[in-house]
């Protein structure tokens, strides 16, 4: 898990969407961060530890389903919470986007594996496939490609609606994120 601090976020996003085209909005986001609690944020899976390999289940080759995450120590003042999957190693101008959830309360600390699009309650994003939901790994034969499941505290509820792209997500998420943490799966297949 990687642990950014209110200090380091402008560069840790900014890093995350260099290639994309909103990289120069979100470059000064840390000098608009809220304040960020003593506690730190973490994020988990009972399916996969950090830095290891997810299970196929939860890949396209198996049945593509989102794996069950949970975290704990969010900031006292944390409103709703927001994740974003992506593949920072896909063959694309920015990373490729798997998943994006937004609209989890701030009473919430886990989400079940099976995820389905229309769960009460949460809202979910246009993936890179600009289909709404999870997708799972499905890199092309070759190198090991790493997962990054992004858990942001917010200090607002986002006003959006279903289907955001990940471009609106970050920056409605712009000066509201408390604290962020980050989990690393990785996926490949032989060549």
């Amino acid at each position: 898990m990687l642990h950014c601090s209110k200090i380091g976020e402008a560069i840790a996003i900014a890093a995350t969407f260099s290639g994309s085209a909103f990289f120069p909005t979100l470059f000064f986001l840390g000098a608009h961060m809220a304040e960020v609690s003593a506690e730190s944020l973490t994020i988990g899976s009972d399916a996969f530890r950090d830095n290891s390999v997810i299970p196929p289940r939860y890949t396209a080759d198996g049945d593509d389903i989102s794996p069950p995450l949970e975290w704990e120590h969010p900031p006292k003042n944390t409103r709703e919470f927001a994740l974003i999957v992506d593949d920072p190693d896909a063959p694309s101008p920015s990373p490729w986007v798997h998943w994006i959830v937004y609209g989890i309360p701030a009473r919430m600390r886990e989400l079940p594996d099976g995820i389905s699009v229309d769960r009460t309650g949460l809202k979910q994003g246009q993936n890179s496939w600009r289909t709404v939901g999870y997708r799972g790994p499905n890199p092309p034969p070759g190198r090991m490609h790493h997962y990054r499941f992004t858990l942001y505290a917010l200090d607002i509820k986002l006003e959006l609606l279903e289907a955001a792209t990940v471009e609106e997500v970050m920056n409605a998420m712009q000066g509201h994120i408390l604290d962020r943490q980050i989990l690393v799966g990785t996926y490949g297949r032989k060549g």
